[in-house]
């Protein structure tokens, strides 16, 4: 078997920096642009529009992020998942 480093983004596309502490699972700790990791760490996805909360302050229900504190007279939709 050969072994070889790789880049993170090879690995989890968009992920700057991986954790790969359990040897059997890596997952994305920081994500380029303005992506964030995914709930799970598999992978990067966009910060939710309309959200007041800071990403490290989502929530997270059934494996996805949800907002707790949509902008001014908005709420959060579960059915399209967004403010």
């Amino acid at each position: 078997m050969k072994h070889e480093c790789v880049e993170c983004s090879d690995w989890i596309k968009d992920c700057e920096f991986c954790n790969n502490d359990e040897p059997d699972m890596i997952t994305c700790e920081e994500c380029d642009k303005s992506l964030i990791p995914s709930p799970l760490g598999d992978g990067c996805v966009a910060r939710i529009p309309n959200c007041m909360d800071q990403p490290e302050d989502y929530l997270i229900i059934n494996r996805e992020y949800v907002c707790a504190d949509c902008g001014e007279g908005m709420f959060w939709n579960y059915e399209k998942k967004e403010c």
